[in-house]
């Protein structure tokens, strides 16, 4: 394996069925989907879809979109059992791309401490879609932020270091939300988006503080921007442009 094709935000929700197998035959390498892959309802079957019809390996994890109109565990149980696939939320153990890169990854969430969630008047769909927060106040909305960011963001570090320790060079962090603000369409309503992981952030800085001569590049979504910051000399952030209808393919050489 040379390289890896990588993408985010593709909701293939918008898209034919024709179109999906017609998306699949540009897939020529093993496939790394940053979140954002259709709805709750249809997106196991339309992940299946693709990556049968692309017969490559097909990696990812869950975004917001993935959770409407059912709740974030029937999400991850659903992900959990798509045929030719691998949900790396539910892999502890690192993929071996090549004998020194591997991969790991994690859901994500935002956890709402980079910019002002309070003074925002940015009302997502989210807030209304996904069952686990229909009937939250704001308030409440945080506390199950929070929760889901902090857990994801711990267990997403202690992959990356469990692939650091085994000797990994260089490890990809794959997530859904950046862990650090990006430039965003929703700027208009809020300055600073809320919606980065402020948590994560903090922790792969850390983390990446005590493996100098190793590697860490977290591949995220969720913006539609895209954009890249670096955080360390070992440590970089790369978010996915995307807009509907339109997914990009990124080539990684590894």
């Amino acid at each position: 394996m040379n390289e890896i094709l990588w993408t985010a935000d593709i909701h293939l929700n918008f898209f034919e069925k024709d179109e999906i197998e017609q998306l699949a035959a540009k897939l020529d390498a093993p496939v790394v989907i940053s979140g954002d892959i259709a709805e709750g309802h249809n997106f196991p079957e339309l992940l299946a879809l693709l990556a049968s019809a692309a017969g490559v390996p097909v990696y990812f994890v869950l975004g917001n979109h993935d959770l409407y109109g059912i709740t974030r565990d029937e999400a991850r149980a659903q992900a959990a059992n798509v045929p030719g696939a691998t949900y790396l939320s539910n892999r502890d153990e690192p993929v071996a791309l090549t004998d020194t890169v591997a991969l790991v990854g994690t859901d994500g969430w935002y956890d709402c401490r980079n910019g002002s969630y309070d003074a925002s008047n940015l009302e997502l769909a989210d807030f209304r879609r996904i069952k686990d927060l229909e009937y939250c106040d704001r308030h409440l909305r945080l506390t199950v932020f929070q929760r889901w960011a902090d857990d994801d963001s711990l267990a997403l570090v202690n992959r990356v270091e469990d692939a650091l320790d085994a000797g990994y060079a260089e490890v990809y962090a794959v997530t859904h939300v950046p862990p650090v603000p990006m430039s965003s369409r929703h700027e208009e309503y809020s300055g600073l988006p809320f919606y980065s992981n402020f948590l994560l952030g903090g922790m792969l800085k850390v983390l990446a503080s005590r493996y100098p001569e190793q590697f860490v590049t977290v591949l995220a979504g969720h913006t539609h921007r895209g954009g890249r910051k670096q955080l360390a000399h070992n440590l970089a952030v790369y978010v996915s442009e995307s807009d509907y209808e339109v997914p990009v393919l990124q080539r990684i050489p590894l």
